[in-house]
């Protein structure tokens, strides 16, 4: 369930070109640092370079 929401967002940040705080929130996270930090650890680079 989480690489699907991970990967969700990484297909919001680089296609919708969306901020990683509003692609976090759309994909269920509360606080865009946990989203940041699962991000970094499933993809092994920060949201921020989808951008």
């Amino acid at each position: 369930m989480r690489a699907r929401r991970l990967d969700a967002a990484r297909d919001l940040l680089i296609h919708q070109r969306l901020s990683v705080t509003e692609a976090s929130f759309r994909v269920g996270y509360a606080h865009p640092a946990n989203f940041a930090t699962a991000f970094r650890r499933h993809f092994g680079y920060s949201p921020s370079r989808c951008q």
